[in-house]
């Protein structure tokens, strides 16, 4: 009972429980890197809190699937990881995580609302891409910079968004219902 209060055991059962919520792909990679898997999960948590609060100051357009928000978190996420990790395992990290996606679309498990479909794989690798790109080129800047940088390059059009219609429908490049 000491070492749980004192919160010696707590840390490694919240290790476990996020560990045992990923897809297979995700702890496959934690597998294969059990030494970076540690410090990814700080780094993706920290993306996430970052991505939340660019919703509630709607400095972007909130749309966590397809939107510029969904861009932000996968580039700002990537950068991270690169600047820590490396390009290698923050892209096989992405990776894992699309396929993942994949597995759950084809069981119609959602991600954010809506079902990890194609068009969303390929915006988010285009993004991981880009976020890659940007944390190899930033590897000195603060972070509140490299977020600052990455919602810059998403207003100047530089990240990929879903075009969507009033109902949130995803639309082609002529406006057609995907």
């Amino acid at each position: 009972l000491f070492l749980i209060s004192t919160g010696v055991v707590a840390q490694p059962l919240k290790v476990m429980k996020k560990f045992q919520k990923l897809g297979r792909p995700e702890k496959i990679w934690v597998l294969k890197h059990p030494f970076a898997a540690k410090r990814a999960m700080h780094i993706s948590d920290k993306a996430l809190e970052l991505t939340d609060s660019l919703v509630k100051n709607n400095i972007l357009d909130a749309d966590a699937s397809g939107g510029q928000v969904d861009a932000y978190r996968h580039a700002i996420w990537m950068a991270m990881l690169t600047r820590d990790l490396g390009e290698k395992r923050a892209y096989s990290l992405g990776i894992a995580h699309e396929k993942r996606n994949y597995l759950e679309f084809c069981k119609g498990v959602k991600e954010e609302n809506s079902l990890p479909d194609k068009t969303s794989m390929e915006m988010d690798l285009t993004n991981n891409e880009k976020g890659i790109d940007i944390g190899q080129a930033t590897a000195n800047v603060e972070l509140d910079s490299l977020s600052t940088l990455i919602i810059s390059e998403i207003v100047n059009g530089n990240l990929t968004i879903i075009k969507k219609n009033a109902k949130g429908e995803f639309l082609d490049a002529g406006g057609r219902i995907i």
